[in-house]
């Protein structure tokens, strides 16, 4: 069992939810969050209009309204490429990439839910080339189609696109042993979108899948996110100062970049992926310590 000491030492662990009429009103850290049932895919609103979803996303917008900053040393402090990454790209390049681009993603798709499967099965090919699906100590991870619903289902359907799920003793809130469509097992929400469109809608939808993520995961310290289209990508970096980006990256022109972003999104290590690993579970019990 996990030894305890007595809590409240660091304010950063309190997590207050409070009750409105309508809505479940979630405060972080002494920030107001975004409302619990504002959730939804990128290019699917449902019956709500563009405005409703503007009035409901306007707290989140201005909260991260001067929260953004850009690393330009970004890659190479958080997922660098090293001799591992590369060997393991020569050795896997034949049947997931084609010359100059990734196998499967199209390159002029018609609508942004063309890409959905595409990505997903390549995320999930490379995360069974690097090792990462299952480590055979109860450490699991997968990459999931959350475009049509994750858990828990929600009014307002605002959601990444994908995610990036794990299981293992860090993930506290959902007692499963293997990666499921549920933000308590999220590890790094994707949006996805067509390199054409504007950035922001988006934007949105990874900060909301961020913020859902650090709403069920008390644990965690920061999150990953991913904004991706058929030709690039961005990395976010959430945590609870603010949002750091990486500059866009070709993902095409840059394989092995790609690989250890990938990589790196679906560690084994939980302190890599944001965790504050004195929280765990010990077998059957709940383990804590402060």
């Amino acid at each position: 069992m996990a030894t305890e000491r007595k809590p409240g030492t660091d304010s950063t662990q309190r997590l207050e939810i409070k009750q409105n009429k309508r809505h479940s009103h979630v405060t972080v850290f002494g920030r107001s969050r975004l409302p619990s049932d504002v959730m939804a895919s990128e290019g699917s609103v449902g019956r709500h209009s563009t405005n409703s979803l503007d009035i409901l996303l306007a707290p989140m917008r201005d909260h991260f309204q001067d929260a953004w900053t850009g690393d330009p040393d970004f890659f190479a402090k958080f997922f660098p490429v090293d001799s591992y990454i590369c060997e393991t790209f020569t050795r896997s390049r034949k049947r997931l990439y084609n010359r100059t681009r990734w196998t499967g993603i199209p390159s002029n798709p018609i609508s942004v839910s063309r890409l959905y499967t595409p990505l997903n099965n390549l995320i999930n090919n490379l995360l069974n080339k690097f090792n990462l699906l299952d480590d055979h100590q109860g450490n699991r991870r997968l990459s999931l189609n959350t475009s049509k619903g994750v858990e828990p289902p929600l009014e307002y359907r605002i959601r990444p696109s994908l995610l990036i799920a794990g299981s293992g003793k860090h993930f506290l809130t959902c007692n499963e042993s293997s990666p499921y469509k549920h933000y308590g097992l999220g590890i790094s929400p994707i949006s996805i979108r067509l390199e054409a469109q504007n950035e922001k809608f988006s934007l949105d939808c990874l900060s909301v899948g961020a913020q859902k993520v650090f709403a069920y995961q008390r644990n965690r310290r920061y999150v990953f996110g991913v904004v991706m289209s058929q030709q690039t990508l961005t990395v976010h970096l959430f945590d609870h100062s603010g949002v750091t980006s990486s500059p866009p990256l070709d993902y095409h022109s840059e394989p092995e970049q790609f690989c250890a972003i990938i990589a790196g999104l679906a560690s084994h290590d939980a302190r890599r992926l944001g965790f504050d690993t004195s929280f765990f579970k010990d077998g059957t019990y709940w383990g804590t310590t402060y």
